[in-house]
Protein backbone atom coordinates (compact mmCIF):
# COMPACT_ATOMS: atom_id res chain seq x y z
CA UNK A 1 0.00 0.00 0.00
CA UNK A 2 2.78 2.46 0.62
CA UNK A 3 4.62 1.76 -2.53
CA UNK A 4 1.32 2.49 -4.50
CA UNK A 5 0.95 5.67 -2.64
CA UNK A 6 4.93 6.43 -2.93
CA UNK A 7 4.09 6.01 -6.85
CA UNK A 8 1.45 8.49 -6.72
CA UNK A 9 3.40 11.15 -5.14
CA UNK A 10 6.08 10.43 -7.11
CA UNK A 11 3.91 10.78 -10.44
CA UNK A 12 2.42 13.93 -8.85
CA UNK A 13 5.95 15.83 -8.26
CA UNK A 14 7.03 14.47 -11.99
CA UNK A 15 3.84 15.28 -13.61
CA UNK A 16 4.13 18.96 -11.92
CA UNK A 17 7.90 19.30 -13.42
CA UNK A 18 6.45 18.49 -16.48
CA UNK A 19 3.60 20.94 -16.32
CA UNK A 20 6.32 23.49 -15.87
CA UNK A 21 8.08 23.06 -18.92
CA UNK A 22 5.54 22.33 -20.92
CA UNK A 23 3.00 25.37 -19.94
CA UNK A 24 4.96 27.93 -18.19
CA UNK A 25 7.23 29.60 -20.49
CA UNK A 26 6.36 33.38 -20.46
CA UNK A 27 8.39 36.16 -22.38
CA UNK A 28 8.68 38.21 -19.31
CA UNK A 29 9.93 35.44 -16.85
CA UNK A 30 6.34 36.04 -15.53
CA UNK A 31 2.70 34.84 -15.78
CA UNK A 32 -0.32 36.34 -13.39
CA UNK A 33 -2.18 33.14 -11.61
CA UNK A 34 -4.84 33.43 -13.69
CA UNK A 35 -3.00 32.56 -16.48
CA UNK A 36 -0.87 30.31 -15.03
CA UNK A 37 -4.23 28.77 -14.35
CA UNK A 38 -5.63 28.70 -17.82
CA UNK A 39 -1.86 27.31 -19.48
CA UNK A 40 -3.30 23.80 -16.71
CA UNK A 41 -6.46 23.67 -18.49
CA UNK A 42 -5.08 24.09 -22.29
CA UNK A 43 -4.81 27.82 -23.32
CA UNK A 44 -1.62 29.79 -24.09
CA UNK A 45 -1.88 32.58 -21.29
CA UNK A 46 -4.93 34.98 -22.11
CA UNK A 47 -5.37 33.39 -25.53
CA UNK A 48 -7.81 30.47 -25.44
CA UNK A 49 -7.37 26.91 -26.77
CA UNK A 50 -7.66 26.92 -30.75
CA UNK A 51 -9.43 24.30 -33.04
CA UNK A 52 -6.23 23.10 -34.92
CA UNK A 53 -4.71 19.74 -34.27
CA UNK A 54 -1.52 20.46 -33.23
CA UNK A 55 -3.35 22.63 -30.29
CA UNK A 56 -5.98 19.81 -29.58
CA UNK A 57 -2.77 17.58 -29.75
CA UNK A 58 -0.95 19.60 -26.84
CA UNK A 59 -3.83 19.60 -25.26
CA UNK A 60 -3.73 16.13 -24.51
CA UNK A 61 -0.04 16.14 -23.74
CA UNK A 62 -1.34 18.20 -20.88
CA UNK A 63 -3.52 15.58 -19.99
CA UNK A 64 -0.98 12.89 -20.14
CA UNK A 65 -0.40 13.03 -16.50
CA UNK A 66 -4.49 12.29 -15.41
CA UNK A 67 -4.11 9.31 -18.02
CA UNK A 68 -0.98 7.72 -15.77
CA UNK A 69 -3.00 8.29 -13.22
CA UNK A 70 -5.79 6.38 -14.12
CA UNK A 71 -3.75 3.32 -15.15
CA UNK A 72 -2.94 2.83 -11.88
CA UNK A 73 -5.78 4.20 -10.00
CA UNK A 74 -8.02 2.14 -11.85
CA UNK A 75 -7.29 -1.07 -9.91
CA UNK A 76 -8.24 0.28 -6.63
CA UNK A 77 -11.59 -1.17 -6.31
CA UNK A 78 -11.23 -3.78 -9.04
CA UNK A 79 -8.18 -5.62 -7.48
CA UNK A 80 -10.48 -6.22 -4.42
CA UNK A 81 -12.08 -8.80 -6.63
CA UNK A 82 -9.49 -10.33 -7.71
CA UNK A 83 -6.46 -10.64 -4.65
CA UNK A 84 -7.84 -12.01 -2.03
CA UNK A 85 -11.23 -10.93 -2.47
CA UNK A 86 -12.60 -14.61 -0.37
CA UNK A 87 -10.77 -12.68 2.50
CA UNK A 88 -11.69 -9.23 1.79
CA UNK A 89 -15.44 -9.52 2.02
CA UNK A 90 -15.27 -12.08 4.79
CA UNK A 91 -14.04 -8.84 6.58
CA UNK A 92 -16.17 -6.72 4.88
CA UNK A 93 -19.65 -8.18 5.04
CA UNK A 94 -21.28 -4.59 4.02
CA UNK A 95 -20.04 -4.09 0.70
CA UNK A 96 -21.76 -0.71 0.26
CA UNK A 97 -20.22 0.87 3.70
CA UNK A 98 -17.14 -0.59 2.29
CA UNK A 99 -17.55 0.89 -1.74
CA UNK A 100 -18.78 3.94 -0.30
CA UNK A 101 -14.85 4.05 1.69
CA UNK A 102 -13.47 2.99 -1.30
CA UNK A 103 -15.00 5.78 -3.59
CA UNK A 104 -14.07 8.37 -1.13
CA UNK A 105 -10.32 7.45 -0.86
CA UNK A 106 -10.33 7.66 -4.41
CA UNK A 107 -11.46 11.01 -4.89
CA UNK A 108 -9.22 12.26 -2.02
CA UNK A 109 -6.39 10.21 -4.38
CA UNK A 110 -7.31 12.37 -7.00
CA UNK A 111 -7.40 15.20 -5.01
CA UNK A 112 -3.93 14.39 -3.80
CA UNK A 113 -2.69 14.07 -6.75
CA UNK A 114 -3.82 17.05 -7.88
CA UNK A 115 -2.55 19.45 -5.43
CA UNK A 116 1.23 17.51 -5.25
CA UNK A 117 1.27 18.32 -8.83
CA UNK A 118 0.82 21.31 -9.16
CA UNK A 119 2.73 22.29 -6.03
CA UNK A 120 5.30 20.87 -7.57
CA UNK A 121 4.90 23.22 -10.63
CA UNK A 122 5.37 26.24 -9.03
CA UNK A 123 8.13 25.28 -6.66
CA UNK A 124 9.56 24.26 -10.48
CA UNK A 125 8.73 27.40 -11.81
CA UNK A 126 10.28 29.26 -9.10
CA UNK A 127 13.78 27.09 -9.78
CA UNK A 128 13.86 27.84 -13.17
CA UNK A 129 13.66 31.50 -12.23
CA UNK A 130 10.19 32.30 -13.22
CA UNK A 131 7.49 33.59 -10.59
CA UNK A 132 3.76 33.77 -10.45
CA UNK A 133 1.66 37.10 -9.50
CA UNK A 134 -0.74 35.94 -7.14
CA UNK A 135 -4.12 37.38 -7.77
CA UNK A 136 -7.71 37.17 -6.10
CA UNK A 137 -9.39 36.06 -9.74
CA UNK A 138 -5.61 33.64 -9.96
CA UNK A 139 -7.09 31.45 -6.73
CA UNK A 140 -10.76 31.59 -7.74
CA UNK A 141 -9.82 30.33 -11.15
CA UNK A 142 -7.52 27.72 -9.45
CA UNK A 143 -10.58 26.13 -7.06
CA UNK A 144 -12.81 25.88 -10.17
CA UNK A 145 -9.94 24.06 -11.73
CA UNK A 146 -9.66 21.56 -9.10
CA UNK A 147 -12.49 21.10 -8.65
CA UNK A 148 -13.83 20.65 -12.41
CA UNK A 149 -10.82 18.36 -13.20
CA UNK A 150 -10.79 15.94 -10.01
CA UNK A 151 -14.57 15.65 -10.64
CA UNK A 152 -13.85 14.31 -14.23
CA UNK A 153 -11.08 12.37 -13.73
CA UNK A 154 -12.81 10.57 -10.39
CA UNK A 155 -15.53 9.97 -13.43
CA UNK A 156 -12.62 8.58 -15.41
CA UNK A 157 -10.97 6.44 -13.27
CA UNK A 158 -14.26 4.90 -11.14
CA UNK A 159 -15.20 4.01 -14.83
CA UNK A 160 -12.16 1.97 -15.53
CA UNK A 161 -12.81 0.13 -12.33
CA UNK A 162 -16.09 -0.75 -13.28
CA UNK A 163 -15.72 -1.83 -16.82
CA UNK A 164 -12.98 -4.00 -15.24
CA UNK A 165 -15.04 -5.95 -13.30
CA UNK A 166 -17.19 -6.89 -16.69
CA UNK A 167 -13.88 -7.23 -19.05
CA UNK A 168 -10.36 -6.89 -17.95
CA UNK A 169 -8.26 -3.77 -16.40
CA UNK A 170 -6.74 -3.70 -20.24
CA UNK A 171 -10.18 -3.54 -21.70
CA UNK A 172 -11.74 -1.42 -19.10
CA UNK A 173 -8.83 1.09 -19.48
CA UNK A 174 -8.68 1.22 -23.15
CA UNK A 175 -12.57 1.94 -23.39
CA UNK A 176 -12.26 4.89 -20.99
CA UNK A 177 -9.17 5.99 -22.76
CA UNK A 178 -11.01 5.40 -26.54
CA UNK A 179 -13.67 7.58 -25.09
CA UNK A 180 -11.51 10.53 -24.16
CA UNK A 181 -9.84 10.39 -27.56
CA UNK A 182 -12.78 9.94 -29.19
CA UNK A 183 -13.63 13.08 -27.43
CA UNK A 184 -11.18 14.99 -28.61
CA UNK A 185 -11.65 14.31 -32.25
CA UNK A 186 -15.14 15.56 -31.59
CA UNK A 187 -14.18 19.13 -30.65
CA UNK A 188 -11.98 18.67 -33.94
CA UNK A 189 -14.33 18.33 -36.07
CA UNK A 190 -16.84 20.23 -34.93
CA UNK A 191 -14.51 22.82 -35.11
CA UNK A 192 -14.06 21.77 -38.74
CA UNK A 193 -17.98 22.18 -39.27
CA UNK A 194 -18.30 25.30 -37.62
CA UNK A 195 -15.96 27.05 -39.77
CA UNK A 196 -17.14 25.25 -42.94
CA UNK A 197 -20.61 26.61 -42.00
CA UNK A 198 -19.10 30.44 -42.06
CA UNK A 199 -20.86 30.50 -38.35
CA UNK A 200 -24.30 28.86 -39.50
CA UNK A 201 -23.95 25.86 -37.29
CA UNK A 202 -23.41 26.22 -33.50
CA UNK A 203 -20.05 24.71 -32.32
CA UNK A 204 -21.19 25.14 -29.09
CA UNK A 205 -24.15 23.22 -29.31
CA UNK A 206 -21.92 20.54 -31.04
CA UNK A 207 -20.01 19.91 -27.87
CA UNK A 208 -22.01 21.22 -25.39
CA UNK A 209 -22.47 17.23 -24.11
CA UNK A 210 -18.75 16.59 -24.29
CA UNK A 211 -17.31 16.57 -20.64
CA UNK A 212 -13.47 17.44 -22.49
CA UNK A 213 -15.00 20.48 -23.93
CA UNK A 214 -15.54 21.39 -20.68
CA UNK A 215 -12.21 21.23 -19.01
CA UNK A 216 -10.60 24.36 -20.80
CA UNK A 217 -11.77 27.07 -18.10
CA UNK A 218 -11.45 29.78 -21.19
CA UNK A 219 -13.96 28.38 -23.27
CA UNK A 220 -16.82 28.92 -20.72
CA UNK A 221 -18.33 31.61 -19.03
CA UNK A 222 -19.04 32.54 -15.44
CA UNK A 223 -21.97 33.58 -13.18
CA UNK A 224 -19.54 35.94 -11.02
CA UNK A 225 -18.52 39.04 -13.15
CA UNK A 226 -15.01 39.39 -11.60
CA UNK A 227 -14.21 35.72 -13.82
CA UNK A 228 -16.49 36.18 -16.91
CA UNK A 229 -14.15 39.29 -17.39
CA UNK A 230 -11.61 36.62 -17.64
CA UNK A 231 -13.01 34.38 -20.05
CA UNK A 232 -13.65 35.98 -23.00
CA UNK A 233 -14.15 33.63 -25.53
CA UNK A 234 -16.93 31.91 -24.17
CA UNK A 235 -17.14 29.47 -26.90
CA UNK A 236 -19.62 27.39 -24.83
CA UNK A 237 -23.01 28.42 -23.28
CA UNK A 238 -22.02 27.43 -20.33
CA UNK A 239 -20.60 28.68 -16.86
CA UNK A 240 -17.90 26.54 -15.01
CA UNK A 241 -20.68 26.76 -11.91
CA UNK A 242 -22.90 24.51 -14.26
CA UNK A 243 -19.83 22.49 -15.38
CA UNK A 244 -19.03 21.80 -11.60
CA UNK A 245 -22.57 21.38 -10.90
CA UNK A 246 -22.66 18.86 -13.62
CA UNK A 247 -19.57 16.86 -12.92
CA UNK A 248 -20.74 16.64 -9.62
CA UNK A 249 -24.06 14.97 -10.33
CA UNK A 250 -22.34 12.84 -12.78
CA UNK A 251 -19.98 11.84 -10.04
CA UNK A 252 -22.48 10.83 -7.71
CA UNK A 253 -24.51 8.87 -10.83
CA UNK A 254 -21.61 6.87 -11.76
CA UNK A 255 -20.98 6.11 -7.39
CA UNK A 256 -23.94 4.93 -7.36
CA UNK A 257 -23.97 2.65 -10.31
CA UNK A 258 -20.77 1.28 -8.94
CA UNK A 259 -22.48 0.57 -5.39
CA UNK A 260 -25.20 -1.91 -7.16
CA UNK A 261 -22.14 -3.33 -9.04
CA UNK A 262 -20.21 -4.24 -5.74
CA UNK A 263 -23.46 -5.43 -4.27
CA UNK A 264 -24.49 -7.53 -6.62
CA UNK A 265 -20.88 -9.00 -8.71
CA UNK A 266 -19.80 -11.91 -7.61
CA UNK A 267 -16.35 -12.65 -6.28
CA UNK A 268 -14.14 -13.57 -9.25
CA UNK A 269 -12.73 -17.37 -8.22
CA UNK A 270 -10.58 -17.05 -11.23
CA UNK A 271 -8.34 -14.90 -12.82
CA UNK A 272 -10.22 -12.63 -15.31
CA UNK A 273 -6.89 -11.35 -16.67
CA UNK A 274 -5.38 -14.40 -17.69
CA UNK A 275 -8.34 -16.98 -17.20
CA UNK A 276 -6.70 -19.16 -14.63
CA UNK A 277 -8.45 -20.63 -11.64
Amino acid sequence: MRRRYLFYLCAAIIGGIYFSFMTFNPVDNFYPLYETVFQLSGSEAEFPLGFSYSELVGFLLIMFPLFIFEIYAGLMVYKYFCIASVYIFSRYTNRKGWYRKEAVRLYLLVLGFMLVMILSMIITVYLRGKYIIYDSEGFLLLFYHILIWSLYTYIMTMGINLLSMYFTSEKGYLIVSAYQIICLLWIYIAAQLFYKSEGTVSFSEMVLLNPIAHLVLQWNGSCLGILNNLLSSNYLSSHLETTIFVFLILALIVTFIGEKVVIHKDILVSNQETGVM
